[in-house]
């Protein structure tokens, strides 16, 4: 049964990087055999756009007593400590592809596991270079986990300059229009390891194996990170002024580009 499902994902992966290399993704699509019969198939993306969505949680219970979670967007009033942000970058097409998965996946699992719209100015030898120390590291740390599995593993190639989350509204005893930040936490972000990029060259600057991941922005702004495809965020409480209609503007800049998307939501 292993072999047969890491067949299955060996032919997707493929299949993904045949459709890269029709759309231009030359980067995309990289497959790593891994010792422990893991493999990866990635992308390096920059950021040129982003798009943040209102997300939460939600449960189902599944035969065997296994309880599966999924990310879905937030339709209705949510109560505060539900409330997920989540902040998506990519290339040129993100805004086209984003919300156009198919039937069965999540948005943001599909999204992470494309193979297109990679990143130009990264050579194929650096990013066979970074998905190797990736996957190096990644089975450094489930060795005893893992045995035979495929991953797809997107990851960011732009350094941010400046991240910042607001409102419209005030909120939390702020003026309109300041900055949130010490309000949220991170929650995640995908892939699970921290880069930074010097010229041409990427280089890990958090791993799976470190204990003291990042959770506020602060800390995580210090790492002088790329872009995480995905990287989804909470509130840190409840705001005083709920329950009330607010308006979330993100703000995310690199050398080159200043960012900016709103998400409109009724917290409880």
């Amino acid at each position: 049964m292993r072999r047969i499902h890491i067949l299955i994902c060996f032919f997707l992966a493929i299949l993904l990087g045949l459709s890269s290399c029709e759309k231009g993704g030359g980067s995309g699509g990289y497959i790593i055999d891994g010792p422990l019969n893991s493999i990866f198939f990635g992308t390096p993306r920059e950021c040129e756009q982003m798009l943040v969505r209102p997300l939460h949680i939600v449960q189902t219970q599944m035969p065997g007593g296994y309880t599966s979670s999924e990310y879905v967007l937030v339709e209705k009033p949510i109560k505060s400590e539900d409330y997920i942000h989540s902040v998506v970058t990519g290339g040129s097409h993100l805004e086209k592809t984003y919300d156009k998965q198919p039937m069965g996946f999540s948005l943001d699992n599909y999204y992470f596991s494309r193979v297109d719209d990679a990143d130009p100015t990264i050579s194929e030898e650096e990013h066979r270079h970074i998905m190797e120390v990736m996957h190096e590291d990644f089975q450094d740390y489930y060795k005893e986990l893992l045995r035979t599995v495929a991953y797809s593993w997107s990851y960011g190639t732009t350094n941010l300059v400046d991240f910042e989350i607001q409102a419209l509204e005030p909120i939390f005893g702020k003026q309109a229009e300041t900055s949130l930040n010490k309000y949220f936490q991170i929650v995640d972000y995908l892939p699970e390891q921290i880069l930074t990029r010097d010229g041409d060259k990427l280089r890990l600057v958090r791993s799976y194996s470190d204990r003291n991941a990042p959770l506020t922005i602060e800390e995580w702004l210090k790492l002088k990170p790329t872009a995480s495809p995905i990287m989804r965020l909470k509130l840190k409480s409840r705001p005083q002024e709920a329950p009330l209609d607010v308006h979330f503007v993100t703000i995310l800049k690199t050398k080159d580009k200043e960012l900016r998307d709103t998400v409109s939501l009724r917290l409880l």
